[in-house]
């Protein structure tokens, strides 16, 4: 029984470890990523002489790179997170300057919510490169964080195009049927084409397991813009 045990606790030591090796790999993709794209706004900002613009491009920019690069594979709070997600939208606002308008209301329990880096930044991404080609401006991104019945759940809400016809259901086909021992093949990033989004399901999934509920939908009516939703366990079990 006591060699059984150990035999026991040896395994689960090695697949911690190898969830932990997956969601580094995958999270050292994205900062690259995010770098390129921030670089690129302020090389615009700087073309047009924003000497004012381009200097406070480069302190969120450096604000940014100080969270990246602390303990990069820790958990972080979704407090934590937010703030990154706060210094990105404010460093693109600075090209986007009245045309982009954003909030972020969050109740203090999102202290309590542990999340991997970079995750929710990711999908605010992808509505400021997608979300705005068909849409007059003001551009509205609006995240909310609530907490209830033992679960946490972000909404990013925009008032853009809304995803293409068949796109939403493309892309939760795709990830349900993308377990964990899948996540790093780059055939499904160019399927769903949304490298970010689909690294931060992956990288979510790793740690909440069969805890984590993703959702997408385009507003009805008159409403324009689409929804994603993402929903978690307060248990902290994770891995």
């Amino acid at each position: 029984m006591e060699r059984l045990r150990q035999s026991i606790d040896r395994e689960k030591i090695a697949l911690h470890e190898e969830v932990k090796a997956r969601n580094s790999a995958l999270q050292a993709q994205i900062a690259p990523h995010f770098i390129h794209n921030v670089l690129y706004l302020i090389s615009i900002a700087a073309q047009e002489g924003k000497n004012g613009v381009v200097s406070d491009m480069c302190k969120h920019l450096s604000d940014s790179l100080r969270y990246i690069v602390s303990s990069p594979y820790a958990h972080v709070t979704l407090t934590e997170e937010l703030e990154h997600t706060r210094h990105y939208l404010s460093l693109v606002q600075q090209n986007y300057e009245e045309d982009l308008e954003w909030e972020i209301e969050a109740e203090k329990s999102a202290r309590q919510v542990q999340l991997p880096r970079l995750v929710i930044q990711p999908f605010v991404e992808n509505c400021i490169e997608h979300a705005f080609s068909n849409t007059n401006p003001p551009w509205r991104i609006k995240i909310t964080v609530k907490q209830f019945n033992g679960l946490w759940a972000v909404e990013i809400k925009d008032n853009g195009d809304g995803f293409p016809p068949g796109k939403i259901r493309e892309i939760l086909d795709n990830l349900r049927e993308t377990d964990s021992e899948h996540a790093g093949d780059q055939n499904l990033y160019s399927s769903i084409g949304n490298m970010g989004i689909v690294n931060s399901v992956h990288r979510l999934k790793l740690m909440y397991k069969n805890r984590l509920f993703i959702n997408l939908f385009n507003h009805s009516g008159e409403e324009h813009g689409a929804t994603v939703q993402i929903i978690g366990s307060l248990a902290k079990d994770f891995y």
